[in-house]
């Protein structure tokens, strides 16, 4: 959204039910508050600068000496909403894949310590998606799945070897604190 005469541009990710809402906010608490000089100093002014430069997004913190370079486990999930059945995970090197199954079958990609940007099909629709991933200091792989368009996150968790999966959906229009629990399994079983 273009707002010329304030010398602003609004862009909006997220994927809210109620556009009109999120517009309703942005014309009276963004617009509404507006003015033509910067904001004159003050503890307020000050507290919304450190809040603003605190806002972060915790990725996998990436150890440069991974626990396990090449591994493959298999999971069997308990029944969920998203319709996942098991999933395959693999890592060899540097590399890795997340291999989901159920109703639409999904792979995601990954590079230790990189971003890689792909798709997911999941919702009926397919969405944009990065990931990131990395061994956290307590040997846990930790993945997090960006649905870029969505303004939403999978956390996925994995803490050692013949632990469980979990995998938690981190989006407020969806519902704060949905996580899958996915066992650890053969492949097959």
């Amino acid at each position: 959204m273009m707002m010329p005469a304030q010398d602003m541009v609004l862009a909006v990710t997220a994927g809210v039910a109620d556009m009109g809402r999120v517009l309703d906010h942005t014309w009276t608490h963004l617009l509404g508050n507006a003015q033509e000089s910067p904001l004159p100093p003050s503890a307020a002014t000050e507290a919304l600068w450190v809040r603003c430069a605190g806002l972060t997004l915790p990725v996998p913190e990436i150890l440069t000496s991974p626990p396990l370079r090449n591994m493959q486990a298999h999971f069997t999930f308990d029944p969920n909403s998203e319709g996942w059945e098991a999933a395959t995970l693999t890592v060899t090197g540097e590399r890795g894949t997340l291999v989901l199954d159920g109703p639409t079958p999904n792979t995601v990609r990954f590079t230790l310590n990189a971003w890689e940007e792909q798709t997911l099909d999941t919702w009926g629709t397919t969405v944009a998606l990065t990931v990131r991933t990395g061994w956290q200091a307590d040997g846990t792989l930790a993945l997090t799945l960006l649905l870029i368009e969505d303004g939403a996150r999978w956390e996925v968790r994995w803490p050692a070897p013949d632990a469980p999966l979990s995998a938690q959906l981190c989006a407020p229009h969806h519902g704060e604190g949905h996580t899958l629990s996915a066992r650890a399994s053969t492949l097959g079983a």
